[in-house]
C-alpha cells in the first residue's frame, strides 16, 4: 500500500488488486508452458487527462478545423468561384437548349405542312432545287457584265 495520499490511494490499490486477481491468467491442466501473471498498472492521471481531452478538447479541435477549413474550401478556386462559373454556364446551356427546342418545333411544323400541302413541296422544289414542270419553258439570260 502506498503511504503518500491517504484514503484515495488505498481505494485505488484495493481496486487494482481486485482487478489483477480477477484478470490473472489461469493455468490450464496439462499445459506445458505455465503462464506468468501479467501486472497491469493503469495510471489514473493519464487516463483522466485522456478522457478530458476526448470529452472537451476533441470537439473543440473538430470545430476549429471546420471553422478554418470550410471558408478556406469555399474561397478556393474550386469553391464559390467555380460554383458561380458553373451556374453561368448552366444558364447559357439552358438558353441554347430553349433555342434548339424552338427550332425543332418549327421544323416539325414544316414537315407537317409538307406532308399536308403539295403546293409547299412544289415551292421548295422550284426555289431551292431549281426544278420546273415538263410543260414549262425555261428562258435563261446571260448575266450582265
Amino acid at each position: 500500500m502506498r503511504k503518500l495520499g491517504g484514503e484515495s490511494y488505498r481505494k485505488h490499490d484495493a481496486v487494482e488488486h481486485e482487478f489483477q486477481r480477477k484478470n490473472a491468467p489461469r493455468q490450464v491442466e496439462n499445459d506445458p508452458i505455465p503462464l506468468a501473471p501479467i501486472r497491469i498498472s493503469w495510471q489514473p492521471a493519464v487516463v483522466l487527462k485522456l478522457s478530458l481531452f476526448l470529452e472537451r478538447g476533441l470537439p473543440l479541435l473538430i470545430l476549429l478545423v471546420a471553422a478554418i477549413g470550410a471558408p478556406a474550401m469555399m474561397l478556393s478556386p474550386d469553391g464559390l468561384p467555380r460554383l458561380r462559373a458553373l451556374k453561368a454556364e448552366m444558364a447559357q446551356v439552358e438558353a441554347e437548349n430553349d433555342e434548339l427546342t424552338e427550332n425543332i418545333r418549327q421544323l416539325r411544323l414544316d414537315v407537317e405542312e409538307l406532308k399536308q400541302n403539295p403546293k409547299a413541296v412544289e415551292a421548295i422544289a422550284r426555289d431551292e432545287l431549281g426544278l420546273v414542270r415538263n410543260t414549262e419553258v425555261v428562258f435563261q439570260f446571260p448575266a450582265q457584265p
